[in-house]
């Protein structure tokens, strides 16, 4: 899912500069066979890396200032790349104070293949959650005149005004989690707007966090060539959606934070996850944070990820630090429902507590090789509270796809 666009040439130069430390490396641990630790020289690649980007970051922020990039076109759908595994996905993760739920995908595949869901919680309506056919699974496929639109079997997600206003509509049948449920009439009307800034993570993201995941892999040209072939274009945005659902004809008046995504590459390969956590919340006081760690061990055994964006001021700024283990918690496949961690900001430390209790489950992939938990989530930060969701992906290897 993270990608550094860095120059490829530069890399190979550095592997060049450090080949007689790296030829003599010692055998460095390896926890759960997964997530690398710092070896003998991670310290002299962390400040050779952290150069290298710091230097790029600056370059491409410069660049920008004099040649703006075409935001029309950046959130609009993205051609996909000529790789069977070409990605052109969004996501809307929202709910509120009171447990309002709207949580949708779209990831468009070669094929017309989407990987596609909706969840609602309609308090008012149901304690329990409404999914969408296909859930637990997410394959859905697009008619020819939808495929360069985020839009397959009811479901749409539309651009209005870039990097401001989206709309989100379903128009379709939708059933409880609950086996041999009754299906309702669905019809969702909902609009998400914003004031606040995307946060993109090729030149928004903290270098040193960058730099520490780096600095940890053994560098080889295999492992560069995966940085290259993996890097996806990838930002998130928090805003609001408005709007109303109704259900057999009853109208329902919906209002949540949300949070978006958008990401496009040359290619998605969720074999390559091994797993990753992610937490997408907003506070009392305006504040929205995401913030998580991410194992891709092909690229990234263990990688920090997040911003906070500032209500007052409506700036981003990126994360520094976090002290969130994967290996630490939910490696079984059983996220944990109670815990707590802190992570920095150039400005602030944070202490975030975390009670989940209500879950969702689904997965991607015609083989469902990946599975995603959705934790509905209650959080603390610094004593003041919060509301949001908890997402938990896992590299499936049990369960059996699901034929139509």
């Amino acid at each position: 899912m993270i990608g550094l666009g860095f120059y490829y040439e530069v890399i190979l130069a550095a592997i060049v500069i450090l080949y007689l430390y790296s030829k003599h490396q010692r055998p460095r641990s390896v926890i759960s066979g997964v997530y690398r630790q710092d070896g003998k020289f991670s310290t002299i690649k962390f400040i050779l890396i952290a150069i290298l980007l710091r230097v790029r970051q600056v370059s491409v922020i410069t660049r920008q200032n004099f040649e703006p990039p075409g935001l029309e076109d950046l959130d609009q759908p993205q051609p996909l790349s000529y790789h069977k595994n070409a990605i052109d996905a969004v996501y809307f993760n929202g709910s509120s104070e009171d447990q309002q739920v709207v949580m949708c995908g779209m990831a468009r595949r070669k094929n017309n293949l989407v990987n596609g869901f909706l969840y609602l919680r309609i308090p008012d309506f149901s304690d329990k959650f409404l999914l969408s056919p296909k859930l637990p699974d997410t394959n859905l496929y697009q008619t020819e005149s939808d495929a360069n639109q985020f839009k397959a079997e009811g479901i749409s997600l539309k651009p209005i005004v870039p990097m401001k206003t989206w709309k989100i509509t379903y128009k379709g049948k939708m059933q409880f989690d609950t086996p041999k449920s009754e299906t309702f009439d669905v019809e969702l009307n909902a609009t998400f707007t914003t004031n606040l800034p995307a946060f993109n993570y090729d030149t928004d993201m903290h270098f040193s966090s960058a730099a520490k995941a780096i600095s940890r892999e053994y560098w080889s040209r295999e492992y560069f060539d995966n940085l290259k072939s993996f890097h996806q274009t990838h930002y998130e945005q928090y805003g609001d959606i408005k709007g109303y659902v109704l259900i057999d004809d009853e109208k329902f008046d919906i209002s949540v934070n949300s949070v978006r995504d958008h990401s496009f590459g040359l290619q998605r390969d969720w074999r390559v996850f091994h797993r990753y956590v992610m937490h997408f919340f907003t506070l009392e006081d305006g504040t929205r944070i995401s913030v998580g760690v991410i194992s891709i061990p092909v690229t990234f055994s263990s990688i920090t990820v997040g911003f906070v964006t500032d209500a007052t001021s409506k700036k981003n700024h990126p994360i520094t630090d976090c002290n969130f283990k994967l290996y630490q918690h939910g490696e079984n496949g059983n996220p944990p429902k109670n815990y707590a961690f802190s992570f920095t900001t150039e400005e602030k430390s944070y202490l975030v507590e975390v009670k989940a209790f209500i879950t969702q489950e689904f997965f991607i992939g015609l083989e469902r090789e990946s599975r995603v938990i959705e934790l509905l989530s209650q959080f603390t930060v610094n004593g003041v509270k919060g509301w949001g969701a908890a997402e938990w992906q896992y590299r499936n290897l049990t369960a059996k796809p699901q034929f139509e």
